[in-house]
């Protein structure tokens, strides 16, 4: 069943949950309303006709019974104090010799008025109540009994009811309507979401759900249109990574086949001009074997795969130990590397930590110019400690900084590429960082230079 049709289904349900209990209820006061009206006034003028007290309080009684008969729409039947029929209005004989009557005539002989309904089949409904009647002395001296036949009533309420299931057709019809039409409303938008997320899956990723309300169904196709804009994003650094990588691997690879078909066929025979291929060959090796091994450093991280366990480490010692791996490209380049760091220990993995110290300085020298200056500093600052990696360098434009730890993210590409950078070095920094518990942050003004910010927790 379609959700349309579930929706319809479940409305109809509790509409008929809530108008079934409500009709039977007003039937039952309609009922009640008509039967306590007539009870009323049964009850009213009996107690009238037999509230006086007088030894020929009977004799009264049937002038009076006689007068009423050819006026009122009530029945009456007067009895002695041995029961037997004294007066009866033509539709009231015979009530005595019923069954049904006899409790109801000796609790009134007894002095003790009654009321009550019957419904005998094959003969017509009534009401009736009975009242004893007392002479002078409290004795009863017989009982006067009213009648009123309950016909009009089921007449009336046959009209009511075909009157009431006319009323409540009409009401079912315009709720179906209503029911049909919100159902349609909220089933619409579910299934316009259904269609852009199978779009989705077809790589569609310019599919879009329209939005117009502001609930829990508007606040679903609202995510959808975010899931899209990160698929449709991550899709473009998917293919541009597979056009970076291609790019990457080709150009080391045409190098190093030609220089080696060049040592190969004996083209160069100038022992100098054969070391230059040679060291050709072995740098844009390298090359390739750094890209390779960031690859399979990120892809280690994102797996969440530790490769070794944690333990306590002093954080300034690996700095010592990083900075005088990487002075000689430092001097090389002319750029000062000073630090500024107080013992640290926390707790993580030593190589991922020296790693992170790698590509933090790597990129401040690569993009620092001759004379420049990179300064690595630690300190404490309450429950973490705090490491900064600064240069003078080029620094990075605003753009490009809430970018910079996505995969394959670079700024500038075509200067980055012939630096060599891939855009891992920052995203595995994030994730390292991450791996610890820390948090890191970049800071940076063009043509000043970068600041980055490492955050801790102490061990």
């Amino acid at each position: 069943m379609r959700i349309t049709g579930k929706i319809v289904l479940i409305l109809i349900l509790l509409f008929a949950a809530v108008m079934t209990p409500l009709t039977l209820v007003i039937d039952r006061m309609v009922v009640d309303l008509y039967t306590t009206h007539i009870a009323d006034e049964l009850k009213e003028e009996g107690q009238k006709m037999s509230s006086v007290m007088d030894d020929d309080q009977q004799q009264h009684l049937q002038h009076i019974i006689r007068a009423l008969s050819e006026v009122s729409v009530h029945h009456y039947l007067l009895v002695d104090e041995s029961g037997a029929a004294v007066i009866a209005t033509p539709e009231a004989q015979g009530m005595v010799d019923q069954p049904d009557v006899e409790p109801y005539l000796r609790d009134v002989l007894q002095g003790r008025e009654v009321a009550f309904e019957q419904r005998i089949e094959y003969a017509q409904p009534y009401y009736a109540v009975g009242y004893p009647i007392f002479g002078t002395e409290g004795q009863v001296h017989g009982g006067l009994f009213l009648f009123s036949s309950l016909l009009p009533v089921d007449v009336a309420l046959a009209d009511f009811h075909q009157r009431l299931l006319l009323i409540g057709s009409l009401v079912l019809l315009a709720a179906l309507g209503l029911i049909l039409v919100f159902a349609r409303g909220m089933a619409l938008p579910l299934l316009r979401m259904k269609n852009v997320t199978g779009q989705l899956a077809d790589h569609q990723y310019e599919a879009r759900v329209e939005v117009t309300t502001r609930d829990e169904i508007g606040q679903l196709g609202q995510s959808i249109n975010e899931l899209a804009v990160r698929l449709q994003y991550h899709e473009e650094q998917r293919n541009e990574f597979l056009a970076d990588v291609t790019h990457e691997l080709r150009t080391p690879l045409s190098y190093i086949q030609g220089y080696s078909q060049v040592l190969e066929q004996g083209w160069v025979q100038d022992e100098a001009e054969q070391t230059r291929y040679l060291q050709l060959i072995v740098r844009e090796t390298q090359r390739l074997q750094r890209l390779v091994g960031d690859l399979a450093d990120l892809a280690e991280m994102e797996a969440a795969v530790p490769r070794h366990v944690p333990a306590p480490v002093d954080l300034a010692d690996v700095i010592a130990s990083t900075v005088e791996k990487i002075q000689p490209v430092a001097n090389e380049k002319e750029i000062r590397l000073q630090t500024i760091t107080e013992s640290t220990r926390i707790c993580g993995d030593r190589d991922r930590l020296e790693q992170v110290l790698i590509n933090l300085l790597h990129n401040a020298i690569r993009f620092t110019e001759p004379g420049g200056e990179v300064q690595v500093i630690l300190h404490h600052r309450d429950r973490e400690c705090e490491l900064l990696v600064t240069d003078t360098g080029i620094g990075i434009p605003p753009d490009d900084l809430p970018h910079l730890f996505e995969r394959f993210y670079r700024v500038e590409k075509s200067r980055n590429r012939e630096k060599g950078g891939m855009g891992l070095g920052l995203a595995i920094v994030k994730r390292i960082v991450d791996s610890h518990g820390g948090r890191v942050t970049v800071e940076s003004e063009p043509d000043v230079g970068t600041t980055v910010r490492i955050f801790f927790p102490f061990s």
